[in-house]
């Protein structure tokens, strides 16, 4: 039952792409009405395959029950302190405008980015924070040596932001 929304997406973007080739391959270049039905079809395939398999295997490392039980041990550290919508990177994956969800907790720093699983950094694995000015944008880097998900982590928020403060407030 696991596999068959992988095989189904699969699926369509193989008969999108079937489609796309047959059709615009002709010698006269004709174009077919079947191509609004399989692109569309062969697109949410490519997204469904993006979010579910290839953007996860460049952000995390450890399997998936080992992050839900890092990411249920953070959250039951205590209530929040604080929380950001914010854009940033995560390892090589750039993530633009507010697609980053992060809240601290006094057990450490758990993030979410939009339709992906959340994850968790444990206060004790964060090193050190360093801030950051590119292209005219304000960022933290957060230094850790967590062995879940990929390093750096970079969020975009002012350096007098109230998260900076909770997110020192537990290295000390």
């Amino acid at each position: 039952m696991k596999y068959i929304p992988t095989t189904l997406a699969i699926v369509c973007v193989a008969v999108g792409l079937v489609n796309f080739v047959v059709t615009t391959g002709g010698a006269d270049h004709s174009w077919s009405p079947s191509l609004l039905f399989t692109h569309p079809l062969a697109i949410a395939g490519i997204g469904y395959l993006l979010f579910r398999h290839i953007s996860p295997r460049f952000l995390y490392r450890a399997p998936r029950e080992q992050r839900i039980a890092t990411v249920q041990a953070i959250e039951h550290s205590g209530p929040p302190l604080t929380t950001i919508a914010c854009g940033g990177t995560i390892g090589s994956v750039n993530f633009s405008g507010p697609l980053l969800r992060a809240t601290v907790f006094p057990g450490g720093l758990r993030i979410k980015p939009i339709f992906l699983a959340a994850f968790a950094v444990a206060g004790s694995e964060i090193t050190a924070i360093a801030f950051k000015r590119e292209w005219g944008l304000s960022s933290v880097e957060i230094v850790h040596v967590s062995a879940e998900v990929a390093s750096p982590i970079q969020l975009q928020c002012a350096k007098n932001d109230p998260f900076i403060a909770a997110l020192q407030s537990i290295l000390a």
